[in-house]
């Protein structure tokens, strides 16, 4: 829900992005190649986790999830299709979420018995958008390919030895790293801002008993039934985290996708805490179920932050709305008994779909994700601040800017 809460309409304004990385691998271009296809090492750092994301079977190619561990704990995801894979020279890659579409074009050049890595990142980004995105966009990038070098010559890269234009040293620690911290730091930069909390409760009478409505929540398939954007939920172990999450698949009304991750940190009767791990803030939904004489009560609470300006006034109304929505759409589903059914694939199927094939395709190979765009691009959330008017209520006019 916290994702929901800051949506926006996408800005008029926009302006370009463009930045180009480039490093020597003293490897033939194959071996290059099959590293970035299927990696054999660990990924940089151990902060990032590749998922592939199941979606219906006439679609393709596979949506591919990067999700990237911040050191505050939380994570950033981006969602990503590869669009052109010619080996072993060339691959073309798009980000599916977002307001914009942003392109990755990654080439191989073989050079004598070396290897040249070249990569754009092209695309456009909202008009509000500072420098700070190109300088992340462009540390991204180093990294991935500075990665990439050291786990194919075997040994940490130094500035210096990484591309002409760096200099310096930072001895044994891998040069990869050091961009790493760069990363963060204007990844935490970005993230301040002045937050308000927002906290809502909402209830809702059922005329089933707690343990039917109890089996229904930890269903896997209820999530998609009761929000219909959502294509697909999964299950995976992201590094740094000691219990599988879940990342959901969603597709708005304008056909662009998005994903989000979440994690369950209470699942015990009559309660579920679920916490999001994505949303810009710190936002988590605590279900409660508890019987009464003639089925049992539902009721769910958010808590949830907000930043301040657009969300101060108006961000218990969205939050209301949400709530209510989502608790009628349990209700008519525990009420009419419907059980999803089972979908080997994604782990459900909405009820008039035709089942999936017996025979799955073979998955497709998994790249590293230096071959996607970065799950994130620091874009920092505008204060909405409106005049004041005598004759216009100011509650008003700052729920109608969200």
């Amino acid at each position: 829900m916290g994702d929901q809460l800051l949506r926006r309409p996408a800005p008029e304004q926009r302006q370009p992005l463009d930045v180009h990385h480039r490093v020597l691998i003293n490897r033939d271009r194959r071996a290059v190649w099959d590293e970035l296809v299927t990696p054999s090492a660990p990924l940089p750092g151990e902060d990032l986790a590749m998922v592939p994301i199941p979606e219906a079977p006439h679609e393709s190619p596979t949506a591919l999830a990067v999700l990237w561990r911040r050191p505050n704990g939380r994570l950033r995801a981006g969602l990503g299709q590869v669009v052109v894979a010619e080996p072993p020279g060339l691959v073309v890659t798009r980000a599916v979420d977002g307001p914009a579409p942003i392109t990755l074009t990654t080439t191989l050049e073989a050079v004598d018995e070396a290897c040249i890595v070249d990569q754009r990142l092209s695309g456009i980004m909202p008009g509000h958008a500072t420098e700070l995105r190109s300088a992340f966009a462009l540390l991204w990038l180093q990294r991935g390919l500075i990665g990439l070098k050291e786990r194919l010559e075997g040994g940490p890269s130094t500035g210096q030895a990484a591309t002409a234009t760096d200099s310096g040293t930072v001895g044994a620690e891998p040069y990869s790293a050091r961009l790493g911290a760069e990363i963060a730091a204007i990844d935490a930069e970005v993230g301040q801002a002045a937050l308000v909390p927002i906290a809502h409760d909402e209830a809702i009478e059922l005329a089933v008993p707690p343990d039917v409505l109890w089996g229904l929540l930890l269903d896997p398939g209820c999530e998609p039934l009761i929000r219909p954007h959502t294509l697909s939920v999964t299950r995976v172990v992201v590094p740094g985290f000691p219990q599988p999450v879940h990342v959901a698949l969603h597709e708005g009304d304008d056909s662009r996708r998005s994903v989000t991750v979440s994690q369950v940190t209470e699942r015990v009767p009559p309660r579920i805490v679920e916490r999001s791990l994505t949303s810009e803030f710190e936002s988590a939904v605590m279900t409660q179920i508890e019987p009464t004489t003639g089925g049992s009560r539902l009721t769910e609470s958010l808590v949830a932050f907000l930043p301040a300006g657009a969300g101060s006034l108006s961000g218990a109304g969205p939050a209301a709305a949400l709530l209510r929505a989502r608790l009628e759409a349990i209700r008519r589903l525990a009420e009419a008994g419907i059980q999803p059914p089972r979908d080997p694939r994604t782990g459900f199927l909405p009820p008039g779909f035709e089942p999936p094939p017996e025979t799955p395709a073979p998955p497709p190979p998994v790249p590293s994700p230096v071959l996607l765009p970065p799950p994130h691009l620091p874009i920092t959330v505008p204060e909405h601040r409106p005049r004041r008017n005598d004759n216009v209520d100011e509650a008003f006019l700052t729920w109608g800017m969200l």
